[in-house]
């Protein structure tokens, strides 16, 4: 990294990202207030999102921001459609909060995206059981039903949907 003061640091952290060592940053980029807000912003861009949570993640003194941003950086990963990035970045939030719900549902959607409705159904059961009345993983464990032509079961998750948000009409469709 000789020339990695000229490189602007979202550059350098995006390399970072690609070349797989996705747990850590180069020592000289600090982590700011702007780094902290572009990662927990849902709207910002993939690439600086992706940029910015890695440097979050690249220090031990954020450590409390650690979920958070694992889970935020699997959306960004999730919107340039790198699945398993995301799938991974998902993994870490869980593991380091097995109770996180919302990473669940993140993992099962990105599962079912790739067709591996078997992880996808494992992860929304995961979350029914820590959240039996979310609405949107009781969504998602249909739409995998839905995926793997398990008719029967999807029906009766929408069904459930429907008991929990009855003007929606998302779970008729």
């Amino acid at each position: 990294m000789i020339f990695a003061h000229v490189l602007p640091r979202a550059a350098i952290a995006s390399a970072v990202v690609v070349s797989g060592l996705t747990a850590t940053a180069p020592a000289f980029a600090d982590v700011t207030d702007l780094d902290r807000k572009i990662c927990a912003d849902r709207n910002e861009d993939a690439d600086k999102k992706i940029a910015a949570c890695t440097v979050v993640l690249g220090y031990p003194s954020e450590r409390a921001l650690h979920v958070n941003a694992y889970h935020q950086r699997g959306l960004a990963f999730y919107r340039k459609q790198k699945l398993d990035f995301a799938i991974a970045d998902y993994t870490e939030a869980i593991k380091l909060d097995p109770k996180f719900v919302f990473a669940y549902g993140a993992r099962a959607l990105a599962y079912n995206q790739k067709g591996d409705t078997e992880h996808a159904l494992q992860d929304a059961d995961e979350g029914l059981r820590l959240a039996p009345q979310f609405f949107e993983m009781r969504m998602l464990r249909g739409l995998s039903h839905r995926t793997a032509k398990a008719w029967d079961l999807a029906i009766a998750d929408y069904g459930e949907a429907i008991k929990l948000k009855p003007n929606l009409s998302s779970p008729y469709l």
